[in-house]
């Protein structure tokens, strides 16, 4: 209800001189460092963990403060905008809605690395990766294949990768 909320409000509000046009591209960015930040701390990187936590709120605020002044418009939030985002924007505070995301992120890169084959297809529960040496390992190789050591997120330079983003 609070999603369809939203996005009636951001048709009535967002007006052209106003709208916010990089809403998909700063949510999935938001998510992006996040999931790094997660890896990260699986493998004990706290300096990867700090930049890519940092880098996410300072992208996130930006897409929760537009989000909820109406200036995300309803085709963006259909096109751009990841439904589990559209879903988890809602809430009594900009912080609130960030802790949210934030842990929509973290459940994500624990999935990724618990839950999934390299592939990136669910394992069954009999074969979920309890041990810590081996979730280590996996989330090194995420980390690794999703471009986390870059130092800038090339959006707009024809590549994106997070594995198993959703």
């Amino acid at each position: 209800m609070g999603v369809l909320i939203l996005a009636a409000l951001s048709v009535g509000l967002a007006t052209p001189s106003q709208a916010y046009d990089s809403a998909g591209r700063d949510s999935l960015a938001m998510l992006a460092h996040w999931k790094c930040a997660n890896w990260a701390e699986m493998t004990g990187n706290r300096s990867e963990l700090e930049r890519h936590f940092n880098a996410g709120m300072e992208v996130g605020r930006r897409f929760v403060h537009a989000a909820r002044e109406g200036l995300v418009s309803a085709d963006q939030w259909n096109a751009d905008v990841p439904v589990g985002i559209a879903m988890t924007t809602y809430g009594p505070s900009d912080d609130f809605v960030l802790g949210r995301l934030f842990a929509l992120a973290s459940d994500q890169a624990y999935d990724d690395a618990a839950k999934r084959d390299p592939s990136g297809f669910p394992l069954s529960p009999q074969q979920y990766i309890t041990d810590s040496s081996t979730l280590n390992v996996r989330a090194a190789n995420l980390s690794q294949r999703s471009n986390c050591s870059e130092s800038v997120w090339k959006l707009m330079g024809g590549w994106f990768c997070v594995a198993g983003f959703r």
